[in-house]
């Protein structure tokens, strides 16, 4: 084995390629290179006894008069150095990561050109909000929500709230929509007629997204302080009209408590339609007072003239009286409950020839309210004081007892108007929670 050692200047140096294993020394540079058989030039080797080797040495490496702050890039066939620090702007980073949170320390996110800004979670990830508000436009931009779903798959808009509190009406999942006049940094009150928000359904007919059902909130009165008063409305579009012209407003809702509707009709085929008021109320219908209770076989409604509708029961004509039947009913009344009951439409004047109640009960009739209001607190079984009103008083004992009068007591309207009704006073005595009816026998004198 030989060893082969040249040497030479560092130009000479780059003009042949050593064998492998041979050294050459540069005297001009004085740097040692051993050759590798195939790297023209040889492989520098550290001469300089600090572990460390000169980059400017390395065949693939030029330094063109380095500077403070510069970095080496490769730039396709050698390294170079360079003030580019990296890249200048993120569209040169075609795949990048965060190693990091983003601050954005105050700036926007913003595209150019009407371009759109899109988050896409990968597979089934999900888009995280954690916290804040996420306002959608600005004063001076139009905002829009649009939530896009693929073929076959559910639309939901879903919100979710958990807590402990139940009582307070805010608490909750809400869904707030607010209306003002002015700008959004500065607002001012709106006023009567102005539209809250309009809700669209709509879909496609083949040309173009048609609406088919709205729903809208409105001003619905003046507006002051601290009271703002609203309505909605509740729209649908029929099968016959095209265009807006189809859209029909079916249902509203007032401020003063109405709900305005043009028809009303069961939804199943023949079942009945029920309107229940509730406890002791009455049901009006076009200013009609409608009775609480079911009249008797054969009777028929009659008004008294001033809106309030009771059952009676109608003569058979001709020159001679014939007696009739009113019922007086009262709501449901615990037991030992006492309840005053008009019977409205009987007579100004009458004969009383029977009393009935559907249960156990004490029944006083009055020949007017003051009487009937100052006999109130009269005791079961105390006699009643000579010219206090009190036409009649009975106690039932069983359910659907008749008291027959006998003989019979007249009966009259002492009211300083006198009118058709006729004044009651029932208390319960059957033991257990349930209304009384009450049915008088009576021959009307007086009309």
């Amino acid at each position: 084995m030989s060893l082969k050692l040249r040497r030479g200047t560092n130009a000479q140096r780059t003009g042949i390629t050593p064998a492998e294993g041979e050294l050459i020394y540069t005297t001009d540079t004085k740097k040692l290179y051993v050759g590798d058989g195939s790297t023209t030039g040889g492989i520098a080797v550290d001469t300089s006894g600090s572990g460390a080797i000169d980059l400017n040495g390395l065949t693939d490496v030029i330094l063109t008069t380095p500077s403070n702050g510069e970095v080496l890039k490769y730039n396709g066939s050698e390294w170079v150095n360079t003030s580019d620090s990296g890249i200048t702007d993120i569209v040169q980073d075609v795949s990048p990561q965060l190693g990091g949170s983003l601050d954005v320390n105050g700036k926007s996110i913003v595209s150019t050109s009407n371009g759109n800004i899109i988050i896409s979670p990968d597979g089934s990830g999900s888009l995280l909000l954690n916290s804040g508000d996420v306002v959608i436009g600005s004063q001076d931009k139009t905002g829009k929500l649009t939530i896009v779903n693929s073929d076959n798959a559910i639309n939901s808009f879903q919100f979710f709230y958990c807590g402990s509190n139940i009582t307070d009406p805010f608490d909750g999942a809400n869904f707030v929509f607010r209306r003002s006049r002015g700008t959004f940094n500065s607002p001012t009150t709106v006023q009567q007629d102005d539209d809250i928000v309009d809700i669209f359904f709509q879909a496609f007919d083949g040309t173009a997204y048609r609406t088919m059902a709205k729903i809208g909130a409105h001003i619905d009165g003046l507006v002051s302080n601290n009271l703002v008063p609203g309505s909605m409305t509740f729209s649908v579009h029929n099968s016959t009209t095209p265009g807006v012209a189809g859209l029909n407003e079916i249902l509203s809702l007032t401020n003063d408590g109405f709900t305005k509707t043009n028809k009303i009709s069961s939804k199943t085929t023949n079942a009945n339609l029920e309107l229940t008021a509730n406890g002791t109320g009455k049901i009006t219908l076009n200013n009609l007072s409608w009775p609480t209770g079911d009249g008797l076989n054969g009777q028929v409604l009659t008004t008294d003239g001033s809106g309030s509708l009771s059952w009676s029961t109608v003569s058979g004509g001709g020159s001679s009286f014939s007696r009739t039947t009113v019922v007086g009913s009262s709501s449901s009344l615990a037991d030992g409950a006492s309840e005053n009951v008009d019977i409205t439409g009987a007579s100004k004047g009458y004969l009383l020839y029977k009393i009935q109640t559907n249960e156990p009960a004490r029944v006083r009739i009055y020949t007017d309210q003051a009487s009937r209001t100052a006999d109130a607190a009269r005791a079961e079984g105390i006699p009643a004081t000579a010219g206090n009103g009190l036409i009649a008083e009975v106690i039932t004992t069983t359910p659907n007892q008749v008291y027959i009068l006998s003989p019979g007591v007249v009966g009259f309207n002492n009211e300083s108007t006198p009118t058709t009704s006729i004044f009651l006073r029932i208390t319960n005595k059957g033991g257990y929670s349930t209304p009384i009816n009450t049915t008088l026998t009576i021959l009307s004198i007086e009309t």
